[in-house]
């Protein structure tokens, strides 16, 4: 079996690191506050973490809180004010994960990827110019078994947001 790669936000046909190509719907707005807004999983199953024999979906996600922009990249709140952290989760654990970070401008952005323990696998700062107003990106990866959560924790003082995620694992 390949890789099985998932994308989570709105692109087409893209290859993963993985080598698995993917496309997928683009996901729904999810406030996060548990009342509904994007249901059990705002993304779509990939082809490759689905069954051969029935197409049931192995691998979920969810994303919360989450806003989708009309271009393919998400945030936390929609509007250009200060972010605060989105979680992504997976329904069973991926070994690669990745993401373009948009107009990181100061030095407290960072990834954090979480085992199913919550224990702190890695965290990631994420490359900074000092330079508000600036558009700038900066691509970002992690790559350990065992990632069940990942944590996308903008600095304080900062308005970013993201494009480009996706999580795969190297096995069935």
């Amino acid at each position: 079996m390949q890789p099985g790669a998932i994308r989570l936000a709105a692109l087409v046909s893209l290859v993963s690191a993985c080598g698995a190509r993917t496309s997928l719907d683009a996901p729904v707005n999810d406030d996060g506050d548990g009342g509904g807004g994007g249901g059990e999983s705002p993304f779509a199953c990939e082809s490759c973490f689905q069954s051969d024999l029935d197409g049931t979906c192995k691998t979920t996600m969810t994303a919360a809180p989450f806003f989708a922009n009309d271009d393919g990249s998400f945030q936390s709140t929609e509007g250009t004010g200060y972010q605060t952290t989105i979680e992504i989760r997976f329904s069973q654990p991926v070994d690669h994960f990745g993401v373009r970070v948009l107009d990181p401008d100061f030095s407290e952005n960072y990834v954090e990827a979480l085992d199913a323990d919550g224990n702190s696998l890695a965290k990631v700062s994420v490359p900074f110019d000092g330079v508000p107003n600036v558009l700038t990106s900066e691509d970002v990866s992690i790559d350990l078994p065992g990632i069940v959560t990942i944590r996308l924790v903008p600095d304080p003082l900062d308005y970013v947001w993201y494009e480009s995620p996706w999580g795969c694992a190297d096995g069935p």
